[in-house]
């Protein structure tokens, strides 16, 4: 890989905002005929 620290972190920081932002979307964002 050879990729430095800051790289590796960079990407996992990224991916980990992304899944949180997709969760609080999800769950806030109402979707048509999803209302229970």
């Amino acid at each position: 890989m050879g990729l430095p620290n800051w790289a590796l972190y960079a990407i996992i920081a990224a991916v980990v905002y992304s899944i949180i932002l997709f969760v609080v979307i999800e769950k806030t964002w109402p979707r048509e005929g999803d209302d229970e």
